[in-house]
C-alpha cells in the first residue's frame, strides 16, 4: 500500500504510524458497508454514514461504545457489551430483569473469527511497541503487552486512546467541553501517557485480589489463525486478516514489507482540513 507521498508500507506499519492515505485506501478496497457491518458486530450501533470519510472518524461514537468495541478484540472476538444492571428484584424477591437470561445475544456470542482477532491484537500491539501510542507502554515485565490504538479528530478537537491488556480494557477521551479545539493534543501525547497511568494501578490491585470486579480472562483463539503463506510476517499477508473480518469481500494480498517514513504533518493522527474522496 502507497501513502500520499508514494513510499510502500504495510498495513500493520500504517496502522503504527497512523496513516491515513492508508486507512482510506484500504477502506475503499474493502468497502465501507464491510466496513459498518464489521463495527455492527463489534458493538457500535451508533450512526454510520456510508461515506468513504467514515475511515478517518466522521462519525461520532462515544467512549463507552468504543471501549466496548476493543473489549469485543480483547476477548479474541467474543461479544463484550457494556453494562451497568446485573439483576432488578422485586422486595419479594422476584426477578424482574436478568441480563444474562434476557439478553443471551451480549452474553458471550462470538462476532469474529478468533485467529483474525489473534493477529488484529498483535497489529494493535506494534501500535504501542514503537508507533503513535508509545506512551501507553505498561512497566516492562508487568501483565503482558498493552494493545491499543490513538486517534485525533479535526482540528485537534478530540483526542484519545483505546487499549486493553488480556484482562481489563479502558478507553481515554479528551477534549474542550466547549468543542473548540485543543493546543495541538494528539491521541499520542497525553491520552496515552494517562492510559498508561490509569492502568498501571488498576492491573496492580486487580492482581492483588484489590478490585471486586471479573477480569475479561485470558482467553486462547478457540479458531485457528489465518493460514499464512510461507514464511511471511503478518504485515505482509494483511490479506488473511481481511478475509476472515470482512467475510463476504475478496482480499488481495499486500505485499511490500519496507516501513514507512516519518508520516508528514497532515497524514497522521489529525487528519487534513479537507477530504478528496
Amino acid at each position: 500500500m502507497r501513502t500520499a507521498s508514494s513510499a510502500c508500507c504495510t498495513c500493520g506499519a500504517s496502522l503504527s504510524a497512523s496513516l491515513n492515505t492508508a486507512t482510506v485506501r484500504l477502506a475503499n478496497f474493502v468497502g465501507i458497508q464491510s466496513i459498518i457491518s464489521v463495527a455492527r458486530r463489534a458493538g457500535i450501533t451508533s450512526d454510520l454514514q456510508p461515506n468513504i470519510s467514515l475511515a478517518l472518524g466522521t462519525a461520532e461514537v462515544s467512549l463507552l461504545e468504543n471501549t466496548g468495541a476493543y473489549a469485543t478484540f480483547a476477548r479474541m472476538g467474543e461479544a463484550n457489551t457494556p453494562y451497568g444492571i446485573v439483576e432488578i428484584k422485586t422486595r419479594k424477591g422476584d426477578i424482574l430483569y436478568n441480563r444474562e437470561k434476557d439478553e443471551p445475544f451480549y452474553q458471550g456470542a462470538q462476532r469474529f473469527n478468533s485467529g483474525a482477532i489473534s493477529q488484529l491484537r498483535g497489529m494493535l500491539a506494534n501500535v504501542v511497541s514503537w508507533g503513535t501510542g508509545v506512551g501507553a507502554r505498561l512497566p516492562a515485565g508487568s501483565w503482558g503487552p498493552a494493545m491499543g490504538k490513538t486517534g485525533t479528530t479535526q482540528n485537534y478537537k478530540d483526542a484519545w486512546f483505546m487499549g486493553f491488556t488480556d484482562d481489563l480494557v479502558c478507553g481515554v477521551w479528551m477534549g474542550n467541553d466547549n468543542n473548540k479545539p485543543m493546543k495541538k493534543i494528539t491521541g499520542g501525547t497525553l491520552p496515552a501517557p494517562l492510559w498508561r497511568d490509569a492502568m498501571t494501578p488498576s492491573l496492580q490491585a486487580l492482581y492483588n485480589g484489590q478490585l471486586s470486579f471479573q477480569p475479561l480472562g485470558r482467553k486462547a483463539a478457540a479458531a485457528p489463525a489465518p493460514q499464512l503463506n510461507g514464511d511471511a510476517p503478518i504485515d505482509n499477508r494483511v490479506d488473511a486478516i481481511i478475509e476472515h473480518l470482512f467475510e463476504d469481500e475478496p482480499a488481495q494480498p499486500v505485499t511490500p514489507d519496507q516501513l514507512p517514513p516519518q508520516p508528514s504533518a497532515g497524514d497522521s493522527e489529525a487528519p487534513p482540513q479537507q477530504f478528496n474522496q
